[in-house]
């Protein structure tokens, strides 16, 4: 049975664009699928549904049947664009660059064509741009210089287009060569999810078709900003705005966490949760009995001590996406570089720093997490690391039928998860009596997801409480 808000979206009219707001576990598929159903139906129409990944495209082709295509963007633009580049599909290494290449010798140099390639290919302009972003080397190079690597730029991109060159070709490279052909996509009407987390790219793609369409998202799911994606429900026009509150995914006390989270952005809708009685667990020590635990992180080397508390307890584990997926011979690498065992390091990245001490300063001076928590990890277990990377690896089970389910913030999205843990991590939003100066609105958007991903049981990290807490000092209970 529909919410009057769901009916609304699956009644409105197929004129020009919709706009739906759906907060975290509002049903937003379901109601999708429903809409399609009924146009298929009452006036014969089968909609395009755009996917935001391959696992999810997947689910939503068995839930729409005939009544929609499902496709992701990249599948859209595989048969004219990719298949061609078959042979050589995969992103490219900055190491790569200067063996394969041999446009530049430095790794620096390197990883500047890499971006300003990627920045070209995510971007929604026609022609390839005149000047490259030089990022932190900006004051480092000199103009010539800056003029030299804008032309080796282009030159990457061309022989990345080259199916002959045996210079990778990257998928987000072949969809902008399908979005410089001005594609116009199938179907009677469009449907595009997760439509906050579009890129400028598939925003033209979309712009630029004329049968009716409708957007959907949460602008306070935005997680991609790092890879370049834009929060399109913030910016892009619609005739007609609808929103679905109503979450049935967890209960009241789920929902005001997540309210409090996005007061911090001055959200005026609430989140209304309808679901189970959540329970909210304040003490991360003492975690629910369950059969199954998830405990979501913030970073790949944050989950690291779980993984290894789970090994030492005698716990199944699993990683959501796969253990592979999580890099964690990362830290090997990264111990490999306090022992000075530099030819033991596999990442080409790490593997550029000439010292441990440059890695930690250059983790400190430019705050990356990812990085901080990685030489944080490798300090607190030594050359323990070695051993545990090899027994997770090992012990880590390819389902999610475990005791212990890890996962970082970005890979829940979309779930639903019985008991979740949030792991300690995460920044802070409070310090010194007062909300976190220059506040990352992407952390708060991260620790929205996390928390809504749960259904029977919440427990809360410490950053989350302090906030909380300063919160009802301050303004009372959060509605």
């Amino acid at each position: 049975m529909l919410t009057d808000e769901q009916t609304a979206v699956v009644n409105a009219p197929l004129r020009g664009i919709l706009k739906v707001k759906a907060f975290a576990g509002t049903g937003k598929t379901t109601c999708l699928v429903h809409k399609a159903q009924r146009h298929a139906a009452e006036d014969g129409c089968r909609g395009l549904y755009v996917a935001f990944n391959k696992s999810a495209q997947t689910d939503a082709q068995a839930r729409f049947g005939q009544s929609a295509i499902c496709k992701t963007g990249h599948a859209l633009a595989f048969p004219r664009f990719g298949q061609k580049y078959k042979h050589k599909l995969r992103s490219m290494k900055p190491l790569e660059v200067i063996q394969i290449t041999g446009l530049v010798s430095e790794f620096t140099e390197a990883r500047i064509l890499l971006d300003a390639v990627n920045d070209w290919c995510i971007s929604d302009a026609m022609e390839f741009p005149s000047k490259i972003r030089l990022g932190e080397m900006a004051n480092r190079i000199s103009p010539v210089r800056a003029a030299q690597l804008n032309v080796m730029a282009r030159q990457l991109w061309d022989l990345m287009c080259d199916p002959e060159s045996a210079v990778p070709m990257p998928h987000d490279g072949y969809f902008k060569l399908f979005q410089l052909s001005r594609p116009r996509l199938p179907g009677d009407y469009l449907m595009v999810d997760e439509f906050q987390d579009t890129n400028p790219v598939m925003l033209d793609v979309i712009r630029r078709q004329t049968q009716p369409m409708i957007v959907v998202g949460d602008s306070h799911q935005s997680i991609y900003a790092f890879r370049g994606a834009i929060n399109a429900m913030e910016t892009f026009k619609a005739d007609k705005e609808l929103a679905i509150t109503q979450s049935f995914r967890f209960g009241e006390k789920v929902a005001r966490v997540a309210n409090a989270l996005l007061d911090i952005k001055r959200e005026p809708q609430l989140l209304i949760g309808l679901g189970p009685s959540t329970a909210l667990n304040w003490n991360e020590q003492r975690r629910p009995v369950a059969k199954s635990i998830s405990i979501i992180s913030r970073t790949n080397a944050g989950l690291f001590g779980h993984a290894v508390e789970a090994i030492r307890s005698e716990k199944s584990l699993s990683f959501v996406g796969g253990v592979l997926s999580y890099n964690l011979h990362k830290l090997s690498d990264a111990r490999h570089i306090a022992n000075g065992n530099f030819a033991a390091v596999r990442d080409p990245f790490l593997r550029s720093f000439k010292s441990y001490w440059q890695l930690q300063e250059y983790a400190d001076e430019v705050e990356d997490m990812e990085l901080m928590r990685l030489v944080k990890t490798c300090d607190e277990y030594g050359d323990q690391i070695f051993e545990l990377v090899d027994a997770i690896h090992a012990k880590a089970r390819t389902d999610l039928d475990a005791q212990i389910i890890l996962s970082t913030a970005h890979r829940c999205k979309g779930m639903t998860l019985e008991h979740v843990v949030m792991a300690d991590d995460f920044p802070a939003i409070v310090e010194d009596d007062e909300l976190v100066d220059e506040l990352d609105l992407q952390e708060i958007n991260l620790a929205y997801v996390t928390a809504t991903r749960a259904v029977h049981s919440l427990t809360l990290n410490a950053t989350t409480k302090d906030y909380l807490l300063w919160r009802h000092d301050r303004f009372g209970p959060v509605q």
